[in-house]
């Protein structure tokens, strides 16, 4: 994910509210992932947490990248 953020951080000079969009979701990914590893939480329970919330965060930004291509 890091690779594509840096991406979106170079767009926002040309599309602000795209990019900011996306980054936001990206952030929203990141927390999630913090969230886990600060719960020291077992790989289970991470993946469990993944699918819970970071899924539909990511099938939603697919989905909002679809429209707009």
């Amino acid at each position: 994910m890091a690779h594509a953020r840096r991406k979106f951080d170079e767009a926002l000079e040309n599309d602000q509210d795209r990019a900011g969009y996306v980054l936001t979701q990206m952030q929203k990914l990141y927390s999630i992932e913090q969230t886990g590893r600060g719960q020291s939480i077992s790989l289970e329970e991470l993946y469990a947490l993944r699918q819970q919330q970071a899924l539909p965060i990511l099938e939603s930004l697919k989905a909002w990248m679809l429209i707009r291509k």
